[in-house]
Formats: structure tokens, sequence, C-alpha cells
């Protein structure tokens, strides 16, 4: 049994199991900003590539592509 004020019997305490702070990343948002960025890369160019439309391309949040890569610039050459 376990004592007042403890979740495991003395001695059987499992070791905690930690991850970074904040929401787990989502490789299928990560391959579909890759692929958004790459098609509109194919279509527009470099000059026409925006955060923006890759987002709505990739249907996912302007933030989301920020935890990725920290600018735009960072974002096209992981496509290749």
């Amino acid at each position: 049994m376990a004592a007042e004020g403890q979740a495991f019997p003395t001695g059987t305490r499992q070791a905690a199991v930690r991850r970074p702070p904040g929401r787990p990343r989502s490789e299928v948002a990560r391959a579909a900003i890759l692929t958004a960025a790459s098609a509109l890369l194919d279509e527009a160019g470099c000059a026409a590539l925006t955060i923006e439309g890759i987002a709505a391309r990739a249907g996912v949040g302007k933030r989301t592509i920020y935890r990725w890569w920290p600018t735009k610039g960072a974002t096209p050459t992981s496509t290749t």
C-alpha cells in the first residue's frame, strides 16, 4: 500500500519520462509543409514564396512552420 501522500509504495516508484515542454511536433504537418513549399517553388519561384502561402497550401498555421524553420529562407532549402 502507498503511504499517505505517495503515489507508489516506497522503492517501486518509476522514473518519470521527461519530454520537452509544449505540444510535440507533427511529422504529418512537416511533410505537408515541405510538399507545399516545393510545389509553390515549382509554380512561382522563390521570390513569390511566402510563409502565408505555404501555410495555406499545407493546411497549417504560420506558427507551425516557424516551429520547424526559424526563417522563410530556411524552409525551401529543406525541400532539396
